[in-house]
């Protein structure tokens, strides 16, 4: 593991197990405690993902943090109840107070002409006051939220589709609470981002997305952001996926079986023994590319099945058959049996050395991209854009360091690294 006074750039060694959680807070006894993640969840996204949003709270929970659901719609609050997970119930109130009264006061401070002109010119306090104002301004009472001070927030992040007055101003309490509590905010989009009216929105610690954006539209948004794998992006996102919806209630048993670290990118190779000659090709090119293998902590998962060729498995023949060209691979697993289509969403990058209607559906239905043939997978690892699990992102901002270095590397303008220490690029440099 990288040094926690080192930049992201570098890349942590096979050795080095990082819990799924990241480093845990220390209580004022010196014990370790979980940190506490809170999933704040809007009446707009829950209504736009039917739900699927409320399912963050208990993957987190799989990942060993202490997570609570932060809502204020009794309907959702119930929802969220029957998730068996933490439900923390915070009020608002809309206050009534004299915009009148108000509007006058703001009027006399900004009682000047609009331009220099002769006549009853209107002032900028008739402009602003007597119409802006009184046709905007509200006046809210948010209670509940100062009853628990967690590590971090996980909010959707709205383009300006659709909301509401209440989702907006507890939004707007939520950034300020963890402005005065030191929390980091970590954003996942729920809404397109390349709109113009931007006004509603508050800049986050870290941003994840759904596709890719120009840097000017992403810069001022957030201080690092990346996109996110296909399984969470459909958490913020409509319609019924059983596949991808499984995969999320397992993804945090599979990571614990493979010893996953956040950081560390899997890239998937299903094997078939009937193409062994084509698979042999794909894993001597993977030897060649060593170094960007390491430097960007790539794992190659081998995905093989049960059949046996002259008492032989398959498992096998890769240990024993392949390995003069394995040997060559910084870090590679046998994943044996299983759902192929739990790996595939698993890996961020897919070698596919044969045909394959399922795999290639499922690529071309996720947006996963498959890497090409052997010839080219040293040009293709150089250019492979990071993908960024919420789990990741959550361990890369508990970890205060990691952020910092990050962000010196940003605005000293240079390639920086992603959550964890993968390559990527800061918002400045586009995507």
């Amino acid at each position: 593991m990288q040094d926690s006074n080192e930049p992201l750039s570098g890349a942590r060694t096979a050795e080095t197990h990082v819990p799924l959680s990241g480093p845990a807070p220390e209580t004022q006894d010196g014990q370790q405690r979980r940190p506490v993640v809170c999933v704040v969840a809007t009446s707009t996204v829950c209504g736009m993902t039917q739900n699927k949003w409320l399912a963050l709270t208990p993957m987190f929970a799989a990942a060993s943090y202490e997570a609570v659901t932060l809502v204020w719609d009794d309907d959702i609050a119930k929802v969220a109840a029957a998730r068996q997970t933490p439900v923390l119930r915070a009020i608002l109130q809309d206050a009534a107070f004299d915009k009148l009264a108000e509007a006058k006061n703001l009027h006399a401070l900004l009682d000047r002409p609009i331009a220099p002109v002769p006549g009853n010119a209107p002032t900028w306090g008739d402009l602003l006051a007597f119409d802006d104002f009184i046709g905007a301004a509200q006046w809210w009472q948010a209670s509940g939220l100062n009853t628990f001070k967690p590590d971090l927030f996980v909010i959707p992040f709205p383009g300006a589709e659709s909301s509401t007055p209440e989702d907006e101003q507890m939004l707007l309490a939520v950034s300020r609470y963890a402005k005065i509590i030191h929390a980091p905010v970590l954003a996942l989009e729920s809404q397109r981002l390349d709109c113009t009216l931007a006004i509603s929105r508050m800049p986050v610690d870290c941003l994840l997305t759904k596709c890719a954006y120009p840097a000017h539209v992403l810069t001022p948004l957030a201080h690092a952001v990346f996109t996110m794998p296909p399984a969470w992006r459909h958490v913020c996102t409509g319609g019924p996926d059983p596949d991808l919806e499984d995969f999320l209630q397992k993804e945090t048993s599979y990571r614990q079986q493979l010893h996953w670290e956040p950081g560390r990118t899997y890239i998937f190779l299903p094997f078939h023994v009937y193409y062994i000659e084509e698979c042999a090709r794909m894993l001597a090119a993977l030897g060649k590319c060593a170094e960007v293998l390491s430097a960007r902590n790539i794992e190659v998962l081998v995905g093989c099945g049960f059949a046996f060729r002259r008492n032989l498995t398959e498992k096998d023949m890769i240990f024993e058959g392949l390995k003069r060209w394995t040997q060559h691979i910084p870090k590679w697993t046998v994943v044996e049996g299983g759902n192929t289509l739990a790996w595939v969403l698993l890996s961020e990058y897919i070698l596919l050395p044969y045909p394959s209607s399922g795999i290639v559906d499922a690529a071309l239905r996720w947006g996963l991209p498959v890497l090409p043939a052997a010839a080219d997978i040293a040009h293709a690892l150089t250019r492979l854009e990071p993908v960024v699990s919420p789990l990741s992102a959550v361990a890369w901002l508990l970890d205060p360091a990691r952020v910092a270095g990050y962000r010196a590397a940003r605005d000293a303008g240079a390639q920086t690294a992603s959550p964890g220490g993968e390559p990527g690029r800061t918002t400045g440099k586009g995507r």
